[in-house]
């Protein structure tokens, strides 16, 4: 399986469908080959769960997925696809999202946390190692508020990197827009300890320039060479920053990934 495999899967449906990039910082390591599909779930025809089920069998899933994807299409607006590739086993995943639930809630000023998305991601080459993820809003109206979120989701002893660099980017955003306006989630996995954030700042209209110095900061902290990081940005600075993740990762490695570049395909 590669990249490919996927785009083809993708563009086969002649749908429109967006393309969002991401690098992710580890210890001693910057992966850039990684990006996310997204489609609307009408893309996916009348028999969407059936062509759903064909797109991640066609992808190596395991078929102890077919069900729980099935159930979790009922409700989902919107189908994103994912690709990872920077190791030796390339990973596959696959995003339900569920907008309408998310927008009514924030436009009742709900103070509950609402799922976002149950994402499943699997290796092809090792059926084994597979997950479901669950992406969790946390209604935040100020910038304390999500400082203060992000402290208990990540306590500083845990991932001190990813922690500084979550706060760091919602103070230089809240600096452009209100907080009420950015977009907290937690990340967790039920089966393994990994434990992060997930922060939106999309409306923010931030570039991925406008943080070089976070980045920088962040690569010296994990051991990441300064050229990679000013080669990338010096390539794609000028692309619209959307949103950083970071924490501990199922094996326990502290992280920061940066979503970027969103495009219309």
């Amino acid at each position: 399986m590669r990249a490919p495999d996927l785009v083809g899967l993708v563009k086969a449906l002649g749908a429109p469908y967006g393309l969002e990039r991401s690098f992710k910082i580890t210890p001693g390591a910057l992966d850039q080959d990684r990006f996310l599909l997204s489609l609307g779930r009408s893309a996916l025809g009348a028999a969407a769960a059936d062509e759903l089920r064909h797109m991640a069998r066609a992808l190596g899933a395991p078929e102890a997925f077919d069900a729980e994807i099935t159930e979790a299409l009922a409700d989902a607006d919107i189908i994103h696809l994912g690709y990872e590739g920077g190791q030796s086993h390339p990973i596959y995943k696959i995003y339900l999202e569920y907008g309408s639930r998310v927008r009514r809630a924030r436009a009742q000023n709900a103070l509950d946390p609402v799922l976002v998305y149950l994402a499943y991601k699997w290796m092809p080459q090792l059926p084994e190692r597979r997950t479901v993820t669950r992406y969790t809003w946390l209604p935040c109206r100020t910038e304390a508020a999500v400082a203060e979120q992000l402290r208990t989701l990540l306590p500083p002893r845990e991932a001190p990197a990813a922690l500084a660099s979550g706060l760091n980017l919602l103070a230089r955003a809240s600096g452009r827009i209100d907080a009420g306006e950015l977009f907290l989630m937690e990340v967790a996995e039920p089966d393994n300890p990994r434990r992060s954030y997930d922060l939106n700042v999309y409306k923010a209209d931030l570039h991925l320039g406008d943080i070089a110095d976070l980045l920088e900061v962040l690569a010296a902290e994990l051991s990441v060479p300064q050229a990679s990081i000013r080669a990338l940005l010096d390539e794609r600075g000028e692309l619209d920053l959307g949103h950083l993740s970071g924490g501990r990762a199922r094996d326990g490695q502290e992280f920061v990934t940066v979503y970027y570049g969103v495009e219309a395909h």
